[in-house]
């Protein structure tokens, strides 16, 4: 848009013609974006322009423009869409005028072309003597001039492919007849604003120190002035025998660096810029920035009558770009001096304006401050200069020469940051003379050159001839200037417009005010009264003398033309006298500068008040916390004094008791002598005892562990002929079947949990025979009610899932008798207990390998029914002989020595009922409490294969015959693994065997879930042999552990009940019926009927890794 500006100024004004009607588009061809440009009429006015096209209307859009002579397209804001276009239309169209088409392209089209390199010439290296190597090394080199003459090896970057082929389209339309194409590569634009160096600008401008170099910073950028390229176009315009590419590039050549610090050094403090990798500077215009070329003009830009505007380049003429960019950007130094009598509050006022309109680190100006940093200097001068301060320290009433302030304070106002973003001097100039000394400046060159002299003269090692002619200077100081004020004449001095404020202010205080806010610390000024009272008489002799004399306020309104603002700061508050100064500064016009808005700064200071707050109640919450500390320490304290006063008190009545004890003639000694005594007679009859009945226990732990088998005979006799009734004499489908399981399951599991109150309770109140007795009915009715039902009820699912439910109680009441009979021969024995559990395992894989083949013939002989017949009755006989065989105690009894009472009494199964059990389970400790449910979490894994039956029917089209089979082998897998723990027993640690079985057992699960081969199954079964078996150990060790844990408050037979409880309690509210619901559902589906029971198989594999892996963490090593 800049570039269309300049260029109608200059078609406008420079063409022969002076009747152009110049016609224009905007950037966007919205009806709404033509009507809000209407507004700005005057700036089209001052252009020329005669009308905006609306682009909205293609073919009327089209039309106007091949109605001009002159065709000037921008790809730098041009829609390039449009651009196309409009080429197209020119190829084809009929031109009824000569037509000139100029396309403003830029160099970046160039950007990737193929360079060669020559060494930068150094004429003083070449003088130098320098070793050949070191020159070798130090060598630098630049590409190569690249012309317009290069045109065809031109090669552009990813980005400005499509600018060059829209060149390409225009340099064809040369053989077009009325038509000259011309396409000018602009270089990297500059001036009038900035577009691509305007984050340059702007961080300099802001004094922000966020330069950054691309590594490494010595490539070549051509670039152009926008006035420039608007002249180009015109003389293209004029002369028909220029080519058609022209390259449009200053005579300069910048390197990246060179602009960067050229920019910096102009509008900002002098510093280093960093050079960092290009990955970490994040610019839009980092691509152009790492540009490297060296480009000539061409011809009619090395016209010795071309009429450069920035012939030499930017750095060159960075004065004048850098005047425009703060033209075209609004950006205004804000200029200003506000005076005041000591004490009056200026530094607030300033402040609060500098922050306001200055930004970071405002150029907030006193003359102190600035004395104070030019002594700080490290040079010469400085040096001197604060010898003199210090020698004026010791007499306040005297000042620096005239001369000096003026120069230094002069010195000051022409800085960079003071020349662009403007000053806030505070109370200075404080008299007419100074102002007029550091405002005014001479017309005349002679004089200064009389004060460059001075200047060198000063820079002299006479220190002592300089001291005493600043002291007669001193002491002439005050007539000498008024003498030259009333002689000088006004001719011979002009206004400084380099630091002549803009706006000033006056600040007005009584006296008394003044002193009040020095004292009370509101406002800076002389820390004595003395000195108050010297420099309140100063400045009203200089500005308030009745005697006619003028006032600094005069010397603005007469020499400057400003009329100073007057606050009377004694009648306002701080904000009107800011809200006064606001005013008056933009009365006088507009001004960017990058300036926040109201809103911004509104919400800056709620989030600062909110900080605020924040910290407020942060550190009203540490002082509460600290009180509260304080208190529990002041309480502890007490307690602890409490305590001591107690034990000091338990102390003395236990000394008082001994005393009284010693007169009792009752010997103590000899009565424990023989207590020890009977203890040991009695130990060493149980070990006699021990020994004279290990044949019987032994004898006893194989009839437990044979009738465990036989009962573990009977349940896998009719494991597989429950399931085969259902589905092929019922003719059941499998969602049928699976609905069946799922209430089998879940009463089942009820029941385990109901009947395990009512079995303690019978077997502390009866005993465990009549235990025996009374469940012994269940086995046989459940299992013979069951076989008749099964194939006469075709409807009765729940009713048959209760029964064999029912018929489960006697596995409840076996587990607790048994369970409690093994531990109480092998009590304290956890070793010998593993190895007695893992040999009654071998013996139940031996009934489960002979049950399922006893079923085939027992079937085919004697029908469906014959397996329950034969289960109960074989049930039946080993509950009979285990109720000959089970001693009624669970525990021996206690040697007389300890009942002095009576006999002690043993520890009531009834006590462990489910939520008893659980309360004294986590009551005696959290690892107990962990170990039984990770126990739980492991039972929670088997509850699939209620559904392996019908798995493998869907899975694989198994029946009957094939699933015993299965069950059989499944069998001969678990006395294998049984044997194999038991020898691993006695070799390897409980932690090693429980770590080992995890992984087998992990992958027996995992691979059923993957069963889609008939042989898949048994390869899982055999990988878990030490798996199957594994749990066996576990509840031995895990006894052991508990045992540990707990002491003598918890017995194995009650552990053990407890497990069971939690078994129970687990697999009925969590597994089968949710497992067997969801199931169920997957059925209805055809194409995923399988995929649930695979996923809850894989489910189970990693729950299963879970809990042995924690459960082996807890067990002893």
């Amino acid at each position: 848009m800049v570039k269309y500006e300049l260029l109608m100024v200059d078609c406008r004004t420079n063409l022969t013609c002076k009747e152009n009607r110049i016609l224009g588009s905007l950037t966007q061809g919205s009806t709404a974006e033509v009507r809000s440009h209407q507004a700005d009429g005057d700036l089209l006015d001052s252009l020329g322009v005669k009308r905006v096209v609306d682009r909205t209307d293609k073919q009327k859009y089209l039309s106007d423009i091949l109605s001009c002579s002159l065709i000037v397209y921008d790809l730098h804001s041009a829609d390039l869409n449009d651009v196309e276009t409009l080429i197209k239309e020119l190829k084809v169209a009929e031109l009824g005028h000569e037509t000139t088409f100029v396309l403003i392209s830029s160099v970046m089209a160039w950007a990737n072309t193929r360079k060669q390199y020559v060494p930068l010439a150094s004429p003083e290296d070449e003088e130098e003597g320098v070793d050949a190597e070191v020159e070798e090394v130090e060598v630098k080199k630049r590409p190569k001039e690249l012309t317009d003459a290069d045109l065809e090896r031109r090669v552009p970057t990813a980005a400005y492919e499509a600018w060059k082929y829209l060149e390409t389209l225009v340099l064809s339309l040369s053989s077009k007849a009325k038509l000259r194409p011309h396409v000018i590569g602009a270089g990297i634009l500059y001036g009038n604003g900035e577009t691509v160096f305007n984050e340059l600008f702007k961080a300099a401008w802001l004094t922000q120190p966020v330069h950054k170099i691309i590594a490494p910073g010595d490539n070549y950028i051509p670039c152009v002035h926008v006035r420039d390229v608007a002249r180009l176009v015109r003389v293209v315009v004029s002369d028909a025998s220029l080519g058609s590419y022209l390259l449009a590039v200053d005579h300069s050549r910048l390197t990246q660096a060179g602009i960067i610090q050229g920019i910096i050094s102009q509008m900002s403090h002098s510093r280093d810029v960093p050079v960092c990798p290009a990955e970490d500077v994040d610019s839009e215009f980092k691509e152009v920035m790492s540009l490297d070329l060296i480009l000539e003009p061409s011809a009619p830009l090395k016209d010795p009558t071309f009429g450069w505007w920035c012939r030499d380049g930017m750095i060159a003429n960075i004065e004048k770009v850098a005047a425009e960019f703060c033209k075209w950007r609004n950006l205004r130094p804000i200029k200003m001096v506000v005076v005041g009598p000591p004490g009056c509050g200026a530094e607030r006022l300033c402040a609060r304006v500098a922050k306001h309109y200055l930004h970071e680190e405002p150029p907030h100006l006193t003359y102190q401050q600035i004395i104070d940093d030019a002594c700080a200097a490290p040079t010469k001068a400085a040096r001197k200069l604060r010898r003199k301060v210090q020698k004026l320290a010791a007499d306040p009433s005297k000042k620096l020469p005239l001369q000096i302030r003026t120069k230094l304070v002069q010195s000051r106002l022409l800085s960079n940051v003071c020349r662009y973003r403007g000053y806030v001097l505070e109370g200075y100039p404080t008299t007419y003379a100074e102002a007029e000394a550091l405002f005014l400046e001479q017309v005349k060159e002679g004089e200064e050159e009389e004060e460059e002299a001075v200047e060198e003269a000063d820079d002299g090692d006479e220190d002592v001839e300089e001291e005493e002619e600043e002291e007669e200077e001193n002491a002439e100081s005050a007539p000498k200037e008024e003498d030259e004020d009333e002689e000088a004449e006004r001719p011979k001095f002009k206004v400084a417009e380099g630091v002549v404020p803009e706006y000033g202010v006056l600040i007005r205080s009584s006296e008394l005010r003044c002193k009040a806010r020095i004292f009370d610390g509101d406002a800076k000024g002389p820390a004595s009264e003395e000195d108050f009272n010297r420099e309140t008489a100063e400045y009203r002799t200089a500005n308030l003398a009745e005697d006619g004399t003028p006032s600094t306020a005069e010397f603005f309104l007469e020499q400057c033309g400003l009329s100073m603002l007057p606050i009377d700061v004694d009648n306002c508050s701080e904000e009107e006298a800011f809200q006064a100064v606001r005013i008056h500064m933009e009365s006088k016009g507009q001004f960017f500068n990058y300036l926040r808005s109201e809103e911004d700064l509104m919400r800056e200071e709620q989030e600062q008040q909110a900080r605020l707050e924040e910290e407020k109640d942060e550190q009203k919450a540490r002082e509460k916390q600290e009180l509260v500390q304080k208190e529990a320490a002041l309480r502890e304290q007490r307690a602890d004094e409490e305590e001591s006063r107690r034990r000091v008190i338990a102390r003395n009545e236990a000394a008082h008791l001994e005393a009284e004890a010693r007169m009792l003639v009752f010997d103590f000694t000899s009565f424990h002598a023989e207590l020890v005594a009977s203890d040991a007679e009695h130990k060493n009859a149980c070990k006699a005892k021990n020994f004279a009945n290990n044949e019987s226990q032994k004898q006893m732990l194989l009839m437990l562990q044979a009738s465990a088998a036989l009962q573990t005979f009977c349940n896998s006799l009719i494991h597989s002929d429950v399931s085969t009734l259902l589905l092929e004499v019922c003719e059941w489908d499998a969602h049928s079947f699976t609905q069946w399981s799922m209430y089998q399951r879940a009463a089942e599991s009820l029941l385990d949990l109901l009947a395990m109150p009512a079995v303690c309770a019978l077997a502390d109140a009866y005993g465990r025979r009549p235990l025996l007795l009374l469940t012994g009915p269940f086995e046989l009715c459940g299992w013979s009610l069951l076989g008749a039902l099964v194939p006469r009820t075709l409807t009765a699912k729940p009713l048959i899932a209760f029964m064999k439910a029912f018929s489960s109680v006697t596995n409840t009441a076996f587990l607790t008798v048994s369970s409690s009979a093994q531990f109480d021969l092998l009590e304290n024995q956890p070793k010998a207990l593993a190895e007695a559990l893992a040999a009654g395992q071998s013996y139940v894989g031996l009934a489960v390998v002979l049950a399922p083949l006893l079923s085939l013939p027992l079937r085919r002989s004697l029908g469906a029914q014959a397996p329950f017949w034969v289960s109960g009755a074989v049930s039946g006989l080993v509950l009979g002989a285990l109720l000959l065989r089970v001693p009624e105690t669970l525990r021996p009894p206690p040697p007389p020595q300890q009942t002095s009472g009576g006999r002690r009494r043993a520890i009531e199964l009834r006590k462990l009922n489910p939520l008893g059990s659980a309360t004294l389970l986590f009551r005696q400790g959290s690892n107990v409490a962990r170990l039984a449910m990770m126990y739980s979490i492991q039972s929670v894994t088997r509850c699939v294969d209620a559904y392996l039956h019908t798995f493998m029917e869907l899975r694989l089209g198994w029946g009957h015959t094939q699933m015993s089979k299965l069950l059989s082998f499944w069998g001969f897998c678990v006395f294998v693994g049984s044997s194999l723990l038991r020898k691993a027993l006695k070799h390897f640690s409980a932690r090693s065997i429980v770590l080992a079985g995890t992984l087998f057992s992990a992958a027996d699960l995992f691979l059923r879930g993957l069963t889609h081969r008939w042989w898949h199954l048994p390869a899982a079964l055999v990988l878990g042999l030490p798996g199957i078996s594994i749990e066996s150990a576990m509840r031995a060790m895990l006894t052991n552990a508990v045992r540990d844990q707990c002491g003598a408050a918890l017995g194995t037979a009650e552990t053990q009940a407890a497990l069971k409880m939690q078994q129970t309690l687990t697999c009925a509210l969590i597994g089968s019926p949710l497992i067997g619901q969801a199931f169920a559902s997957w059925l209805r589906r055809p194409r995923v009927s399988s995929g649930f029971v695979a996923t809850h198989y894989v489910m189970a594999s990693l729950c299963s890794l879970l809990a042995h892996v924690l459960l082996q963490s807890y067990v002893p090593a």
